[in-house]
């Protein structure tokens, strides 16, 4: 039985310069994973804000654009539109009811139902939201454990 007063602990120093090795290149390479994730992550948000944007001549769709940025170790995602009423078909509140479409002088009657128009109405569901209002926050939900799913592949990339 070893004597409590003399314990001998080896440690390999060689395991040890290793690890430090791979710790001195991981930042480098989270750096470079985060970046590919975040705009692979980007893409998804993008294509998800589309398919659930309310679709009357397909111009609020087109306008959607994502935007990817890194700066001082901080990585963001950003997917929006410029157009000036894209705000107002994202929060404004549904219309409940039946109500015609007037265009170029020519009425379509019993084309909105509820705030949706025909031709959304026809779009797929995505991950259980209907297409329409709340297009980019209803994408937000969707991708929400992509985002995290996005830093995990990223640390994991990085330890390769």
């Amino acid at each position: 039985m070893p004597n409590s007063k003399n314990m001998r602990v080896t440690i390999d120093s060689s395991r040890i310069r290793a690890l430090e090795g791979k710790f001195a290149g991981s930042k480098e390479r989270f750096d470079k994973a985060l970046r590919k994730n975040v705009g692979l992550f980007s893409l998804e948000m993008e294509s998800d804000s589309k398919a659930l944007a309310p679709r009357q001549d397909g111009e609020l769709e087109n306008s959607i654009q994502s935007k990817t940025s890194f700066r001082n170790g901080v990585a963001s995602s950003v997917t929006g539109s410029n157009l000036k009423y894209a705000l107002r078909r994202h929060e404004e509140h549904e219309r409940k009811g039946v109500y015609p479409l007037y265009r170029r002088g020519v009425k379509h009657p019993d084309y909105y139902y509820n705030g949706r128009g025909e031709i959304t109405r026809a779009k797929s569901p995505v991950g259980g939201f209907q297409p329409g209002r709340k297009y980019l926050h209803n994408a937000a939900i969707l991708n929400k454990d992509n985002w995290y799913q996005t830093i995990s592949d990223s640390l994991k990339e990085s330890w390769e």
